[in-house]
Formats: C-alpha cells, sequence, structure tokens
C-alpha cells in the first residue's frame, strides 16, 4: 500500500516536507514550549 504524501511542516515559514505535524527541527522546540509553558504543574 502506498504512503500517504509527505505534507509541509506546521511551523509557521517553514517550508520543510515531513510525515508528522512538525519536522525533526521544530518538533523539539514545541515539546519544549509544551514542557516550558503550557503544561499544569
Amino acid at each position: 500500500m502506498p504512503r500517504k504524501p509527505k505534507k509541509p511542516c506546521a511551523y509557521p515559514g517553514c517550508p520543510r516536507l515531513t510525515d508528522d505535524v512538525y519536522c525533526e527541527e521544530h518538533k523539539k522546540l514545541m515539546v519544549q514550549r509544551y514542557e516550558q509553558r503550557e503544561r499544569d504543574p
């Protein structure tokens, strides 16, 4: 079965194609942002 086509990274201004929501570089940034600001301690 063929794979789904890659789509652009969801990070604003990033043209990289990925299978996930964010490319590898921005995935790390989004995880850090989540851990620092948005998580309820």
